[in-house]
């Protein structure tokens, strides 16, 4: 995917020093993310992106409109931009072309969350037959800074590399004429010394809590405690007596 984007609508930056990608963050607009500086030197990265989707309508819509079931403030897209109506999944979507490298595509329901929205699309999308279809009405939006959970990044491991933080924040806009989407995701890593003490292949490795139950080992099974211990509650000695 990243080879079908310009320079200018994915760029980012790496570094062993957190400030420099923390500045890289605030220049481009987004210091509502910031990672935390947990150390510099070759055992350390900082990395951050950013992704642009600018695109304008093939013709401006028609303001004036509200939403039946809202009533908030809404516009109107005529055919004259190109709009194609599709049915997938029993639901009905519709496809609007902008002057840059996508399409935006609008569908009547989704019930995933997450990164779950990926594969969800992909196969609304690869299922969708056109049907006839006018135009499409839709509201005004203006989202800022919206801070986008990615935290199951966190404890991802390739070899020896680790990642400690996951911070996301986007931008939307929807207006009659086009509609645009930036958000700025940051990370930080670790790479590990491996020694005797490191995990070996096959080990259950608590991730970023731990999650247990104190169970009676007779018949019928029985959980005589249970509890959750988040990751800041964690020590930071082995020296308990």
């Amino acid at each position: 995917i990243a080879r079908t984007l310009g320079a200018e609508q994915l760029f980012g930056v790496a570094s062993h020093e957190c400030e420099a990608v923390n500045r890289f963050l605030r220049e481009n607009g987004f210091g509502s993310i910031q990672l935390q500086d947990y150390g510099s030197g070759q055992d350390m990265a900082y990395v951050a992106s950013i992704i642009k989707l600018l695109g304008n309508w093939l013709t401006p819509g028609e303001k004036g409109y509200k939403l039946p079931i809202s009533r908030v403030p809404a516009f109107r897209l005529d055919k004259s931009c190109g709009i194609v109506h599709y049915a997938s999944n029993g639901q009905r979507l519709v496809r609007i072309p902008t002057n840059s490298r996508f399409d935006m595509w609008i569908s009547e329901t989704c019930d995933a969350v997450g990164f779950d929205q990926i594969d969800f699309w992909i196969d609304l999308i690869s299922k969708a037959k056109s049907v006839s279809g006018n135009g499409a009405v839709l509201p005004f939006i203006d989202i800022k800074q919206a801070k986008v959970d990615i935290k199951d990044l966190v404890g991802m491991r390739a070899g020896n590399v680790i990642i400690q933080q996951a911070l996301a924040a986007a931008n939307f806009k929807l207006t009659n004429i086009g509609a645009s989407f930036e958000m700025a995701v940051a990370m930080s890593a670790l790479r590990m010394v491996m020694d005797l003490e490191s995990p070996e292949a096959g080990d259950f490795v608590v991730g970023q809590s731990l999650n247990f139950a104190l169970v009676r080992r007779q018949e019928p099974l029985m959980p005589l405690a249970v509890g959750l211990v988040s990751s800041d509650e964690f020590s930071h000695t082995s020296d308990i007596s």
